[in-house]
């Protein structure tokens, strides 16, 4: 007897029970049916535990009792033997449950009638009665040629596009530096030199970096010389008025560190050591003037009395208030 809705059924089913799968002959998506628990199963598994119970009880009695136990426990392997080569009660369950799985499954399949397909609902053209293999849904088969259309328009460009010119040749550049293989890059692969090309100052042409005269022209390649400029009072290093050694650059003399500050004439603003006591190009006293103590106003240079919080005396000009600290 023939038995439809048949050839998309994967059997799941085990010892234990009953289980199938069917699967849409179009996207193999599959439908699981419910499990159905063997009788034959459950009543083997209550054998087991039986002859498993006699087993304890003879253990416990010991003797005799033990023995019957052992008696019935091979009695229930050998029971459980019988039932590994699938009996017949265990066939006629398998044949109902897969029965019912059918009748369970069939509502989310339909059968194509033109190529007699069992499809899902998803592959199932409802407009035309037929499955998508049969009659492609309108909107999606269009929009399946529109890219086909573009793929084949782009491999159609791509074909006739030229991305790269060029002579296909052979070259291999040797490090100046090295002497070996300095690949394609600015600087070399294994030295780290660099590969840049050196323009004659002449006729343009590019030379090597190890070249010393232009291969097109003979123009000397090499940079001229550069003279060391002469020295002059400006960049000759200054003599310590103190030591009388080369006091370096600092503000300070690198020898003894007497400050090399110069001393500005107050007259004509030149610029002089600071051991010279007159200025060499007006002769002005660079000393500062002398300093002395006048607590009452009184000028003890001269002796002239001065109004309170005088600075300097209105008849000698001396500073008042101070000590004294250099030559009049």
């Amino acid at each position: 007897m023939l038995h439809a809705f048949t050839r998309n059924c994967k059997d799941n089913s085990t010892d234990a029970g009953f289980q199938f799968t069917f699967s849409c002959d179009v996207c193999q998506d599959g439908f699981k049916s419910s499990f159905i628990q063997s009788e034959t199963y459950k009543k083997r598994k209550a054998g087991s535990l039986l002859g498993q119970s006699a087993g304890l009880v003879g253990s416990l009695l010991g003797g005799m009792a033990s023995q019957m136990g052992n008696v019935a426990k091979r009695g229930t392997d050998i029971l459980t033997q019988s039932f590994d080569g699938k009996s017949p009660e265990w066939l006629k369950e398998h044949e109902k449950a897969f029965e019912m799985a059918q009748n369970e499954a069939l509502p989310y399949f339909h059968r194509c009638p033109n190529d007699y397909k069992y499809v899902c609902d998803h592959c199932w053209n409802e407009d035309e009665g037929l499955c998508v293999s049969c009659a492609p849904r309108q909107e999606i088969y269009v929009a399946q040629a529109r890219a086909q259309a573009l793929k084949r328009n782009i491999d159609e460009a791509g074909q006739s596009a030229t991305v790269w010119k060029g002579a296909i040749e052979s070259k291999t550049t040797i490090c100046h530096s090295c002497g070996k293989p300095a690949g394609t890059g600015k600087f070399c692969n294994n030295c780290g030199a660099s590969m840049e090309l050196r323009e004659c100052p002449k006729c343009g042409t590019k030379n090597a970096q190890a070249v010393r005269f232009c291969t097109n022209c003979g123009e000397n390649l090499q940079p001229p010389a550069q003279a060391a400029p002469p020295a002059t009072a400006a960049s000759a290093a200054p003599i310590c008025p103190s030591c009388g050694e080369p006091a370096g650059t600092g503000k300070f003399c690198n020898n003894c560190g007497a400050s090399m500050e110069l001393k500005e004439c107050r007259k004509c603003g030149a610029k002089n050591a600071q051991d010279l006591r007159f200025c060499t190009n007006c002769g002005e006293n660079l000393q500062p003037p002398a300093l002395v103590t006048a607590p009452s106003g009184k000028c003890s240079a001269c002796g002239f009395d001065n109004p309170p919080a005088t600075k300097y005396c209105g008849s000698c000009g001396a500073l008042l208030n101070l000590h004294v600290t250099g030559e009049q």
